[in-house]
């Protein structure tokens, strides 16, 4: 697993723990932070598989035209 990848899952886990108390203590502004933390890290996640298969989908065609 990349790092980008494990930055993006723990992002999401900071958003859900945000989210989590912001909703505990019925704090709109730190629910919102912990949504947008949230998003943030599927960004990141999605980014670093495209990237994952980018390289791969390069390799490949480079080992095609040996």
């Amino acid at each position: 697993m990349s790092d980008a990848k494990k930055e993006g899952q723990q992002e999401k886990s900071a958003g859900k723990l945000e989210e989590a108390i912001g909703d505990a203590a019925d704090n709109d502004k730190l629910r919102t932070e912990g949504r947008v933390r949230q998003a943030t890290g599927e960004m990141k996640e999605g980014l670093s598989e495209a990237d994952d298969r980018v390289g791969e989908a390069s390799d490949s065609a480079r080992d095609h035209l040996r």
